[in-house]
């Protein structure tokens, strides 16, 4: 167990293990709704995985709205990654910039809870209904997820080659 913690970056603690802890807290205090399972073990891994889908709500859905409203601006990904083999603190600023991100995210997430729980109670959707819809809203939160890093990673492939990126779809970093 103390490997698998080892293994555990600061990245992973602040993006995905913080949040999930948070969002169990804020949710079990402003809600009905209890997660916590009373087994360190469980929570932790309860928690990590929590932190995980705040954390793709942030990059797929939090970030591109705020992009789009122009609240926050990106720059290509081919300069960022030139930028950061001059400038290691780059890195460490993006890392900040996910985790605040993540917390948004988080709270945007608790928000919408709270403000659906009351609908829900009110046309009697039933927990199976519930299950169905989160087990879906899960399989295209990670579909996506999946899609981008591995667009991330041919972005990135390219880029260490030599090659241009692929003309008429400038990547930005995210």
């Amino acid at each position: 167990m103390t490997t698998l913690f080892d293994r555990i970056s600061n990245y992973n603690l602040l993006n995905y293990l913080l949040p999930g802890a948070l969002f169990t807290v804020f949710l079990e205090t402003i809600t009905e709704h209890t997660i916590t399972l009373n087994n360190v073990v469980i929570d932790l891994f309860m928690w990590y995985f929590i932190g995980l889908v705040i954390s793709r709500v942030g990059s797929l859905v939090v970030e591109p709205a705020l992009r789009k409203i122009g609240f926050i601006e990106r720059t290509e990904y081919s300069e960022y990654v030139a930028a950061t083999a001059s400038d290691r603190q780059i890195q460490v600023l993006l890392e900040a910039s996910n985790m605040y991100r993540t917390l948004l995210a988080l709270f945007a997430v608790l928000f919408v809870v709270k403000i659906t729980e009351p609908i829900i109670l009110r046309f009697g959707v039933t927990n199976n209904v519930m299950h169905y819809a989160g087990l879906g809203a899960l399989m295209i939160l990670f579909a996506v997820s999946y899609r981008k890093q591995t667009r991330y990673i041919v972005r990135r492939v390219k880029i260490a080659i030599g090659e241009s990126e692929a003309p008429g779809r400038p990547a930005t970093l995210t």
